[in-house]
């Protein structure tokens, strides 16, 4: 045996395995899409490397689809956000700092893109600006869809959180009161 296939057999040999994990894994051999998940259902981990059946993962999520192809707009949108979302972001939402209750901007539910959203009451916060007025239809089937999914939307104008921040946050504060009671 020539040393270049003493090298070929050691690296063969030698040259660890992805790691995939137990959440990643389908069946054999197939990955599991990553898709957000939100209160509801739990997780399957069926198909181990021996193709044994591993115990069920409990989640207090259920899965709701996201269009891939929408990730770099999103990425974009949260970069440059208007002054109202701007405001209402780092005076309210982020951080934490509404009742301890963690809020993403432009999250990405099926093939909309929401301002705000928090999965764990359920709950996307719009800021409208002048361009909504044009879009009334569009945001009524939107606002339909994201019922559908258990989603409550609270829309606010540039104008209200620009100029009485308090009083939206106030009506948020309210409304996350009577989704816990």
């Amino acid at each position: 045996m020539g040393k270049l296939d003493r090298f070929k057999r050691h690296t063969t040999l030698t040259t660890p395995k992805p790691l995939v994990s137990p959440l990643d894994r389908g069946t054999i051999g197939e990955a599991r899409s990553k898709v957000p998940l939100v209160r509801g259902q739990s997780l399957q981990n069926s198909g181990g490397s021996l193709g044994v059946a591993a115990p069920e993962i409990q989640s207090p999520f259920k899965r709701i689809n996201y269009n891939p192809k929408l990730s770099d707009r999103s990425k974009k949108m949260s970069r440059y956000m208007t002054k109202a979302e701007q405001k209402i972001w780092f005076e309210v939402l982020s951080e934490k700092k509404l009742n301890g209750y963690k809020f993403i901007k432009q999250k990405i539910i099926d093939n909309y893109i929401l301002d705000f959203y928090c999965a764990e009451l359920l709950l996307a916060i719009e800021i409208d600006g002048e361009s909504h007025n044009e879009k009334l239809g569009y945001d009524k089937v939107r606002d339909d869809f994201l019922k559908g999914c258990g989603i409550t939307v609270l829309r606010f104008t540039n104008e209200e959180v620009l100029e009485n921040l308090e009083g939206v946050r106030e009506r948020v504060v309210r409304w996350v009161k009577v989704r816990c009671e």
